[in-house]
């Protein structure tokens, strides 16, 4: 059964918030999650090579190309999580990786360098 999670970024406190047990959508004395103070990323169900899950945002290491640097995204025209800034045929190809592929080295809140390093 494919397991659906998500985790929060909270721009104000500069830290990721995960969402065991689920989150509220919003409250009378905050903004609302998935507003852009605080976006929401879902869990691709995959894990890298060292059994880290891999969210929405997440930048990876692909090997063993060593290309790096590249971003996890929600692409609606393929209706499925892909690689930032590819074509067609490297979306498709995210879900033909196996977990020694890749390696989750940041992400685009804590990390946007990495994207920059490209």
């Amino acid at each position: 059964m494919r397991e659906i999670q998500f985790r929060v970024w909270d721009s104000y406190n500069k830290k990721m918030i995960p969402t065991e047990g689920g989150f509220s959508l919003g409250s009378a004395d905050s903004e609302m999650v998935g507003g852009p103070d605080y976006p929401v990323m879902q869990y691709t169900g995959l894990k890298d090579k060292n059994g880290k899950e891999i969210y929405e945002g997440d930048i990876i290491k692909l090997y063993p190309s060593d290309k790096s640097g590249i971003q996890i995204l929600w692409d609606e025209h393929i209706a499925g999580f892909g690689f930032g800034n590819q074509t067609m045929a490297d979306h498709l190809n995210f879900r033909k990786l196996t977990a020694i592929n890749y390696e989750v080295i940041g992400n685009i809140y804590e990390n946007p360098e990495l994207l920059e390093a490209k």
